[in-house]
């Protein structure tokens, strides 16, 4: 995931990620979704680059329940959903501004500068 440039820094970026997910109805009219979705970025430290993302939803459609048949609407549906979000759209190395690689310090997008 990482590529080097001659300077020993990551001049590219690359994200993978893997979304998995599950659909439950019962009698067409009560609804459960479930999805679990991992993302890694090659902005961020190698140790904690893979993110997990779960997210829930449950919804009813009310259009099928026999006390809303015959009505003037032909399709009503309620839906809620809760899920974890993330974002890795940071400048590359962004983890050794803040911790440095060693015997040198970074400055933005500058050389490292020696300690002596």
């Amino acid at each position: 995931m990482d590529r080097m440039d001659r300077d020993g820094q990551n001049a590219s970026r690359a994200y993978m990620d893997m979304v998995g997910q599950a659909h439950y109805s019962y009698k067409n009219r009560y609804l459960l979704d479930f999805a679990l979705s991992g993302s890694a970025s090659s902005v961020l430290e190698p140790n904690h680059r893979w993110g997990i993302f779960p997210s829930i939803g449950a919804g009813w459609i009310l259009s099928e329940e026999s006390w809303m048949k015959g009505k003037s609407v032909d399709f009503l549906k309620l839906r809620a959903s809760y899920g974890i979000v993330g974002r890795a759209d940071f400048g590359v190395n962004l983890y050794k501004y803040y911790m440095g690689s060693g015997n040198s310090y970074y400055f933005k997008d500058t050389r490292p500068a020696k300690v002596v």
